[in-house]
């Protein structure tokens, strides 16, 4: 529900800004002019085309909003009808009351409490089920952490000889503990190998091998640490790839290497901004 909610704004936010295009001074013009450019589009067709989008982009942008408003009332009805649940667990049966006075109120009444006394038992009753509800949070963890404790020295109990709490721990090569419990993969290693590279690369020590086998590196070195692209264009596409590669090559990635490869030239403030989109 609450992604749901998310998306609806979301398109509705984007379908703004598009309509709010339409307004701007020789926008449409430009329109006409580039589908004009087209063998498929003559000046009044292409009117036409554009006249069709806005009218299309405000259908949508209306269908988002009405869309966001009845996610936003369902949403806000569910959390209504869950506080005013909780509201009778902790005694407090004015609870969905509260939930109407506290819009007309206006004001917010946690920080005294927060300040100057138990919130559990205040007089507010938002204040006294929110400290319920994570009360009970937190009862409820300590109870399965305490069952998986006992559950885990019971076992503890029963390792033989030689045997000991460490073997569940991945090892480096010299036999010190990675920090990371076993499983299919050495996860330490990874990342002890995956640091040793950046360093590498940084010093220009490491590069990219291209399809004829001939290895490029960057032409200024970095710091051994760094973790970021070069600000020069063809040192970040060299940097880029070369991680790029040495990943594609050790780890089962979400998408193929040459949707990475494809973002190579961004700069590191275009890429995280790209992965906000």
């Amino acid at each position: 529900m609450y992604q749901r909610h998310d998306n609806f704004g979301t398109y509705a936010k984007i379908l703004t800004d598009l309509s709010d295009m339409f307004k701007e001074d020789g926008v449409r013009e430009i329109l006409i002019r580039s589908l004009a450019e087209s063998q498929e589009f003559d000046d009044k067709r292409a009117i036409e085309y554009i006249n069709k989008m806005k009218s299309d982009i405000l259908d949508c942008k209306s269908i988002a909003e009405e869309g966001e408003g009845y996610a936003k009332s369902i949403k806000t009805r569910i959390v209504s009808n869950t506080l005013a649940k909780i509201g009778q667990q902790t005694h407090s049966p004015t609870m969905a009351k509260y939930l109407e006075d506290l819009e007309k109120i206006g004001y917010d009444t946690s920080a005294w409490f927060l300040y100057a006394g138990s919130v559990d038992r205040a007089k507010d009753d938002g204040l006294r089920s929110l400290a319920f509800m994570v009360n009970k949070a937190i009862n409820t963890a300590d109870r399965k952490s305490n069952t998986l404790s006992i559950k885990l020295l019971t076992l503890l109990d029963k390792l033989k000889s030689g045997e000991g709490v460490e073997d569940l721990y991945e090892l480096y090569a010299d036999g010190k503990t990675t920090g990371y419990l076993v499983r299919k993969y050495n996860y330490g290693k990874f990342f002890k190998d995956y640091n040793d590279f950046l360093a590498n690369l940084n010093l220009g020590k490491a590069g990219y091998k291209d399809e004829k086998g001939v290895t490029h590196y960057i032409k200024t070195a970095l710091d051994v640490k760094n973790r970021i692209a070069p600000d020069d264009e063809e040192d970040r596409i060299i940097w880029n790839l070369a991680k790029i590669q040495w990943l594609s090559e050790r780890c089962n990635r979400r998408y193929l290497p040459k949707y990475y490869q494809a973002y190579a030239k961004l700069s590191q403030i275009t890429a995280e901004k790209r992965e906000l989109i």
